[in-house]
């Protein structure tokens, strides 16, 4: 998989001419939400509609055992993904500046 802006391409499944047999594939932009499955789930099949090239399309993807396995593994890790960056806003920046100012006098 490529990262593109943080968000990672995928590729999904689109019906083509109306076939339901036959798919293409196209590369999407992916973005992350957090979504609840069964516990037990060895297969989710995700369609969704979205907005590409001027249309409206349906798409599918298909999250295999091993797909949902990680994904329960990184929900319960905290779903921080290794490209995740924590900075401190400006608010937090002051406490810790006014905590250095008590500490030092």
């Amino acid at each position: 998989m490529k990262i593109k802006d943080k968000d990672q391409e995928i590729m999904l499944g689109v019906p083509e001419d109306g076939e339901e047999d036959l798919h293409k594939t196209i590369e999407l932009t992916e973005h992350r939400a957090m979504v609840c499955f069964p516990e037990d789930s060895v297969e989710v099949k995700i369609n969704a509609k979205v907005y590409h090239d001027g249309k409206v399309i349906d798409v599918e993807k298909t999250l295999n055992m091993g797909d949902l396995r990680e994904a329960f593994r990184k929900a319960d890790d905290g779903y921080v993904d290794d490209e995740d960056r924590f900075v401190l806003t400006d608010e937090g920046m002051e406490y810790l500046d006014e905590i250095e100012r008590k500490r030092n006098g």
